[in-house]
């Protein structure tokens, strides 16, 4: 079960953080139990969608291509 700052992505469950970004949008960051770090940016024609990028090194994240995430309703949850 996961609580409010948790989020499953692909079976696997992280931690998550935010902050906002220059536009007052949230940036959520998400940590693995064995110290994977992602965070999230927007896509540019359909802000209401995210992608997750490594935060060890620029990209996208390894195995996360195809995963997309949306808070449109008000709470990070996978597309």
């Amino acid at each position: 079960m996961t609580t409010p700052n948790e989020i499953k992505v692909n079976g696997r469950t992280f931690t998550v953080t935010s902050r906002k970004d220059k536009d007052g949008r949230p940036v959520y960051e998400l940590h693995g139990k064995r110290g994977a770090c992602y965070f999230t940016m927007r896509a540019a024609k359909h802000p209401e969608f995210m992608f997750l990028c490594n935060a060890r090194g620029f990209g996208l994240a390894a195995g996360m291509e195809s995963v997309w995430l949306t808070d449109a309703d008000g709470v990070l949850k996978e597309h």
